[in-house]
């Protein structure tokens, strides 16, 4: 069975593997992110991207003008 320690509580394995794959996805993320050179681009497929755009701002992740919805042209 697979268990996973957290704060010194054991989590089930259903729960350990969905944490794990969290913290892979946001570990992936941070290397691609701090190995960009020259320029990066992230895509995020939402149904509501208005949300997606004031959220990150929000949050200091990007700059109003580094946001773009839909397709540049």
């Amino acid at each position: 069975m697979n268990v996973l320690r957290l704060g010194g509580k054991v989590i089930g394995s259903a729960l350990a593997l969905e944490l794990m794959e969290i913290f892979l996805r946001a570990h992936f993320l941070y290397v691609t992110c701090s190995r960009a050179e020259r320029s990066l681009a992230l895509v995020a497929y939402s149904a509501q991207p208005q949300l997606v755009k004031e959220h990150v701002i929000r949050e200091g992740w990007f700059e109003a003008n580094e946001v773009q919805i839909g397709i540049p042209g």
